[in-house]
């Protein structure tokens, strides 16, 4: 048996908040990278990109994670939060 549980928050968006185009998601890439650089987790970092603006990562500190979302909020994006639990009941 699998139980999935979904939850999420929807932080509210800046004022000055817009949608993401092309030169955006290469400015949030760019920033992860250097986020990660200064932090010094680009060799731990495992970034999958799913598609051209989906990442799934692992190897990554809570704190190098939140500095990017506070820099994309600085950067006039809004931030969704989505939890995901997996409980896997087996023999």
């Amino acid at each position: 048996m699998i139980i999935t549980i979904n939850s999420g928050l929807t932080q509210p968006k800046p004022s000055n908040a817009n949608s993401l185009n092309a030169c955006d998601v290469e400015v949030l890439k760019q920033t992860l990278n250097n986020i990660l650089e200064e932090k010094g987790e680009k060799n731990n970092a495992v970034l999958n990109w799913k598609d051209t603006d989906s990442v799934e990562v692992s190897g990554i500190s809570n704190i190098a994670l939140h500095k990017f979302m506070l820099k994309a909020e600085q950067l006039g994006k809004g931030i969704v939060y989505e939890k995901k639990t997996i409980i896997k009941i087996t023999d």
